[in-house]
């Protein structure tokens, strides 16, 4: 079965290493798999597989749009077909993680759980917002480019209903931002391979 593995822009540029070790866990479930480093919003060129695995949501319905392949697949999906890329540390059981959603993700119950599930077998321990409004819980991203005088300072707000400094996301956009706010901000991908 042949599959295409695209990480997204950002993380494909920030995260070499990981994106590495994912082909390298990609190669041993399927018999072919090929690395889309273009960007989504490019006009280019169309390999096609059986399956189509991501890990941008920015990136996922312009490519399923394309009609790139068969099945369409998160990787924190294949993660859970397959087994995670490695193995639980025993330190990971004393870091407690804050989950930034992606705005992509609002909708998407299944891979938000899964997402948690990921970071759970990988022994960390996680803590929710404490609150959740539309003023405040949206993408570091889009409020830090959108308002240049506020947006870091939603963002902040935001942030502070987590007690743990830890936080994660699945959007590089908000990690970039979130890393001049005064939490440790980690990329999904970085936080799997640590």
């Amino acid at each position: 079965m042949k599959a295409i593995f695209m990480p997204g822009c950002g993380v494909n540029r920030e995260y070499k290493e990981e994106v590495k070790k994912t082909m390298e866990y990609l190669e041993k479930h399927f018999d072919e798999v090929l690395l889309h480093q273009k960007c989504c919003k490019m006009d280019v060129e169309r390999p096609t597989a059986d399956v189509f695995i991501y890990s941008c949501f920015g990136c996922y319905p312009r490519m399923e749009e394309k009609n790139m392949a068969r099945e369409y697949f998160s990787i924190y999906e294949i993660f859970e077909q397959y087994g995670l890329p490695v193995e639980p540390k025993p330190e990971n059981g004393e870091i407690t993680l804050g989950i930034h959603e992606c705005s992509k993700l609002k909708e998407d119950k299944h891979n938000k759980d899964l997402m948690r599930s990921t970071l759970l077998k990988l022994g960390y321990k996680i803590e929710e917002s404490q609150i959740i409004s539309d003023d405040y819980d949206k993408c570091g991203k889009v409020l830090c480019l959108a308002d240049k005088e506020n947006g870091l300072e939603v963002l902040n707000h935001s942030l502070r209903n987590y007690e743990t400094n830890e936080i994660v996301s699945v959007c590089k956009g908000c990690v970039a931002h979130m890393t001049k706010t005064s939490k440790n901000a980690t990329h999904m991908f970085e936080q799997i391979f640590k």
